[in-house]
């Protein structure tokens, strides 16, 4: 009877084997096959990017006034974490022009109302869809080639000007 037992601990044993290995090899396939869908979902979503064709915005934003620092400092360093580039001239009336990616734009007028901003209004926009072809960007797009700037109180005609200069 002690045999009969000691073999059939023995088959159970190696039946416990078996099983053990079989569900880690189950476990590294279905890992595996995780781990292919996720990089295959990573190239498709970075075709679809290459693919998207790029769209520029653009917008006017009216403000009463900009005077406070603090407040010329935040319309500097939103437009520079947006990557849009543009103009502020500060004073009375403040006016704002951001030129940058369409989604960028979009976010713009409201992370400025997040930092306390409540009297701004955007009096013009205007979208633009580039080329569709593979790496065309907002970069090439862009009228204003320079980066974010703020200008004086006495500077509406520089702004104009600087306006008319990139053709807009």
């Amino acid at each position: 009877i002690m045999q009969l037992i000691t073999s059939l601990n023995e088959v159970i044993e190696s039946i416990n084997e078996q099983t053990a290995n079989d569900h880690e090899k189950g476990v590294l396939l279905a890992e595996e096959k995780m781990q292919e869908r996720k990089a295959k979902s990573i190239r498709e979503a970075d075709d679809a990017i290459a693919m998207a064709v790029p769209v520029i915005g653009r917008r006017i934003i009216n403000s009463p006034y900009i005077l406070k620092p603090a407040k010329i400092k935040d319309i500097k360093k939103c437009a520079d974490e947006l990557n849009l580039g543009g103009y502020a001239k500060v004073g009375k009336p403040g006016i704002i022009v951001i030129e940058g990616p369409e989604e960028g734009c979009k976010q713009y007028c409201p992370m400025l109302e997040d930092r306390g901003w409540k009297y701004q209004k955007v009096q013009g926009e205007q979208q633009e869809e580039g080329a569709s072809n593979p790496g065309g960007s907002v970069e090439e797009m862009r009228l204003i080639k320079d980066q974010f700037r703020v200008l004086g109180e006495d500077s509406m005609s520089e702004l104009s000007q600087l306006c008319r200069e990139a053709g807009l």
